[in-house]
């Protein structure tokens, strides 16, 4: 997490660099104008949008993909990493933005960060593969809205629990989806050369850890979600009643025995086998999680 953040606050060098060159060939500030206080204005204000996000991932309020995948890849190159943040502080803060009451002073700072990562995206050339996973992805998080919506609909009017558990199984498929730029990326820029029904098997396996992750989350969140009417699946669960433990453990059982069904070309094992012991840690973790409750 150390040189995650690290990174990503070095991104605010770069960005200054390129707002003092607008500021001089662009607006063309007049000579009375005292310039030494200008980019001290400026810093301030990106420190403080950038430490929004950053703070948020130190305390684990918001989940870094990226810091995720390096762990399960053991190469993952550092060239891609600014490219990785990016996209997650996008993802990071559209969702606080539909999801949380955000106070009208805040939220200039999450547009100016949200604008800034765009920037850092943009800034980036794309072999052509992987400017087609970019591309998908973004229409990926449009397609996850609206399926889990409609299966959080199927799971609200639902009494049987053997069906309450398959829709919550589609939940959270779904939602395993804003992971797979995260793991495209570093596979795509390493492996680009192996046949896409090989890759496609770590894809799946870093899905499964994510949806194991989300559980979890989604379960440390309850009272929050509950509180601001946030309906998660594990709220809309929670609020069923009695069977709700029964039904996340099997949840969760389903999703293992999915990670030890996927075996993948030696090339990929180290990767395949990093995942699936961060599967088996998010699973202990939800079980610690449920016997708190």
């Amino acid at each position: 997490m150390d040189e995650i953040i690290e990174t990503y606050k070095k991104t605010i060098d770069d960005t200054l660099k390129d707002i003092y060159r607008i500021l001089e060939h662009d607006l063309e500030y007049d000579i009375k104008i005292d310039k030494s206080e200008i980019p001290l204005q400026f810093k301030k204000v990106l420190d403080l949008s950038c430490e929004n996000i950053v703070k948020k991932w130190s305390l684990g309020k918001k989940y870094v993909r990226t810091l995720f995948v390096k762990q399960a890849f053991p190469d993952y190159p550092k060239d891609i990493l600014k490219l990785s943040l990016s996209i997650d502080v996008i993802i990071n803060l559209l969702d606080d933005l539909l999801d949380e009451e955000i106070k009208e002073k805040d939220k200039a700072l999450y547009i100016i960060e949200l604008i800034r990562a765009f920037s850092i995206y943009s800034h980036h050339k794309f072999e052509e593969n992987l400017q087609e996973a970019v591309s998908s992805y973004f229409n990926k998080i449009i397609s996850i809205a609206v399926s889990e919506n409609i299966y959080k609909e199927l799971i609200e009017k639902e009494d049987k629990p053997e069906n309450i558990l398959a829709y919550s199984e589609k939940v959270y498929n779904c939602r395993s989806l804003d992971m797979d730029i995260f793991i495209e990326v570093p596979l795509l820029t390493l492996y680009g050369n192996l046949k896409k029904e090989s890759t496609d098997k770590i894809l799946k396996i870093g899905r499964v850890f994510r949806s194991l992750n989300l559980i979890k989350k989604d379960i440390i969140d309850i009272d929050h979600d509950r509180r601001n009417k946030i309906g998660t699946a594990m709220v809309l669960l929670f609020d069923k009643g009695s069977y709700y433990k029964d039904t996340v453990r099997k949840l969760s059982d389903i999703y293992m025995k999915k990670a030890e069904l996927i075996s993948v070309e030696p090339q990929l094992e180290k990767i395949r086998n990093n995942f699936y012991e961060m599967i088996k840690n998010e699973k202990k973790g939800i079980e610690e999680y449920l016997n708190r409750l």
